[in-house]
């Protein structure tokens, strides 16, 4: 269905988990849309090896299972959507546009996950985070390295660390996941939102332009860099 669509281009394809991690070594594509349950390597644990070892490359969960922690444990390991294979190929756009464009994407379908996803941090009152380290946060749950956010931000790796380590000791959280659960809580994925729960300062925060997208899975698929006209390759 990609092959048709002209905004996108599919530069590779892969049966299991191990195939999909030697496409993304070769072309590192902007998107890998992948299936949790795959032979040899699941989802999961491939989302994870994706996140740590190509940052700039985002997940997105296609797959027949809708199961509640499967949904939790996808978006734990750095997944940027998920989507059942049931939905119309219209979602599936949808998903892919959004996640290429730095925003996460979970269909209504599975949404009811997100409830069991966000309850640790329900009703949580929120301490003192400076601007900066919210926006670390923030940029953290959105799937960016430290390095890439010590770039956007002019500050140095061990800035960030430190910025990191200061609001999850305030916070109490340990894990990536718990800040994305955060974010997602407090609507900082949204960079308007973001904006409105800090209002103690007057900065902005911009979005990133991912400009690239692709990998698909038959069990996984690859989107590749975007062309300079804007269209993406899936």
């Amino acid at each position: 269905m990609l092959r048709g669509e002209p905004h996108f281009d599919v530069v590779a394809e892969a049966a299991d988990g191990e195939d999909t991690l030697s496409a993304v070594r070769q072309y590192e594509p902007d998107i890998v849309l992948l299936d949790v349950a795959m032979p040899k390597l699941d989802g999961i644990e491939v989302t994870k090896r994706i996140r740590d070892d190509f940052p700039n490359t985002r997940v997105l969960a296609v797959t027949a299972i809708e199961a509640e922690e499967y949904v939790r444990a996808a978006l734990g390991a750095g997944a940027s959507g998920y989507l059942p294979k049931s939905a119309q190929p219209a979602d599936l756009i949808e998903a892919i546009r959004a996640v290429a464009n730095g925003a996460r994407y979970v269909h209504p379908r599975v949404a009811h996950a997100l409830l069991t996803f966000l309850r640790p941090h329900a009703n949580r009152a929120m301490p003192d985070l400076s601007f900066r380290e919210a926006e670390v946060f923030r940029l953290i749950a959105l799937g960016y390295t430290n390095k890439e956010i010590a770039t956007r931000l002019d500050v140095s790796v061990k800035t960030i660390d430190t910025y990191k380590n200061r609001a999850a000791e305030k916070l109490g959280m340990k894990s990536r996941a718990d800040i994305v659960r955060l974010a997602l809580e407090r609507g900082w994925l949204s960079e308007s939102a973001f904006i409105g729960d800090l209002t103690k300062t007057l900065a902005t925060v911009s979005m990133r332009n991912p400009g690239r997208v692709s990998v698909k899975n038959t069990t996984s698929s690859l989107l590749p860099r975007s062309a300079a006209n804007g269209s993406k390759k899936a």
